[in-house]
């Protein structure tokens, strides 16, 4: 969905399995968990176990947002397909959850409480309702703006990597069925 970070897609091109596994090696350092100086050689860090991988993009800056990338890489009769999900991760959504559910909430109540006091008094006064909605559309934004940020440049390197020739864009799935 357009409106969620979460995106599901998946490339069909004519490369052949292990050609597009080789390619991904090539792609993927292992995980670090301090990157002081120098900027690494490989685009993203991670997994590659057989043809599944679990991956995300080498930054040289702070992106809570920033898309864990979960993939395989399928045989096909013509070449491969590579099934790729993108979504932050499972502790900032959990975070964004609360922080998004609390606001609303405050909204929610603050807006019946102004439609309460429409009845009571011709003088209610609607602008207590802007600290919760404002609140909630800027913590929307911010998820979905830092997401997007990153997970258009992965889109991008993906379809360059595999030579695409074919982008599926995927429905809806259970993002928490496999996080970590």
């Amino acid at each position: 969905m357009k409106f969620l970070p979460y995106e599901r897609f998946r490339i069909r091109t004519s490369l052949s399995s292990q050609e597009a596994v080789n390619r991904l090696e090539n792609a993927i350092e292992p995980k670090r968990f301090f990157r002081f100086f120098g900027a690494s050689e490989k685009p993203y860090e991670g997994k590659l176990e057989g043809s599944h991988f679990e991956i995300s993009r080498i930054i040289g800056y702070r992106n809570s947002f920033l898309p864990r990338i979960k993939g395989d890489v399928e045989s096909e009769i013509s070449g491969c397909s590579i099934s790729i999900s993108m979504q932050p991760h499972v502790f900032v959504i959990t975070f964004m959850i609360f922080w998004l559910g609390g606001v609303g909430f405050a909204f929610l109540a603050a807006l019946g409480s102004f439609v309460s006091s429409l009845g009571q008094t011709s003088t209610a006064d609607p602008s207590f309702l802007l600290i919760p909605g404002g609140m909630f559309i800027f913590g929307y934004l911010m998820v979905l703006g830092g997401f997007k940020f990153e997970s258009v440049k992965s889109k991008k390197f993906f379809q360059r990597l595999f030579e695409e020739e074919e982008v599926e864009e995927m429905g809806f799935a259970n993002p928490f069925e496999a996080a970590g």
